[in-house]
């Protein structure tokens, strides 16, 4: 099966189970050709950034999609942005969910989150190299089902909108505005994206937890950089740029509680 979309022909393989999808689109990741998305119904090492695990099991949509873009490497950082964007749009067209982007790879409603990206970069020689885009969508779960320390902080389409949720639908949909904002990207137009995930980003203005390899601090979010880092202002009124970090929001309710989103 193959769907065309602005610029690619998207291909597909589908499993019942694999450890990720990102690990199995590395199979193909030399020569394979660009647009293939793999699907999985389950996986038993999904995972996300910084190597912490997402929890796949059945009922959630899972999936990656194999690149092979024309960018350096920092304008292949954006690509995470795009699909975020392409993910809080649909969300939001097909479902009326109030969907927003949470710096850098997380969608959440209501504060809860429903999806998570994962981009990796695997560099074949000095003038090729290949991205994949790892999504996780929870799509049909309820949230009784989800492991207890997630039930919290997690949602499902099926919770928040009271919806089934056709995952073949909803992947041709995702990938269809993917691959509008991925190729805006790849024709110079990264500005769209950018003021996009702006727009659909609420920590701004909003004094944010950072939490980076080496330190903890507050500090205000202020924006994205041109290059898609998150800007923030600590306490002292320096400004710096982030590229890798937990970052949530902080509600200031006792001084002596730490009460975070």
């Amino acid at each position: 099966m193959a769907i065309a979309s602005d610029k690619l022909k998207f291909t597909f393989i589908s499993v019942e189970e694999t450890t990720s999808t990102n690990d199995l689109a590395r199979q193909f990741a030399r020569q394979g050709p660009e647009g293939l998305v793999i699907t999985a119904k389950r996986q038993t090492r999904g995972r996300g950034r910084r190597g912490r695990s997402w929890y796949s099991e059945p009922g959630g949509l899972y999936f990656s999609i194999l690149l092979k873009p024309t960018l350096p490497p920092g304008e292949a950082a954006k690509i995470t942005l795009a699909a975020g964007v392409a993910i809080v749009e649909v969300l939001q067209k097909l479902y009326s969910l109030p969907a927003e982007l949470k710096w850098p790879n997380d969608v959440l409603v209501s504060g809860k989150k429903i999806a998570g990206i994962l981009c990796e970069r695997l560099a074949h020689s000095a003038n090729a190299s290949s991205v994949i885009v790892g999504i996780g969508i929870n799509t049909n779960q309820t949230i009784s089902g989800l492991p207890k320390q997630l039930q919290a902080t997690a949602g499902s389409i099926r919770s928040l909108a009271g919806t089934e949720v056709d995952h073949d639908f909803l992947l041709k949909q995702i990938l269809t505005r993917f691959d509008h904002y991925y190729h805006r990207l790849l024709s110079g137009n990264a500005s769209q994206v950018l003021d996009l995930a702006k727009h659909y980003t609420t920590l701004f203005g909003r004094t944010v937890k950072v939490v980076t390899e080496t330190e903890v601090f507050t500090a205000k979010a202020c924006g994205i950089s041109e290059q898609g880092a998150l800007v923030i202002e600590k306490t002292d009124g320096s400004r710096h740029e982030l590229w890798a970090a937990d970052v949530s929001i902080q509600t200031v309710i006792d001084p002596t509680i730490d009460q975070e989103r």
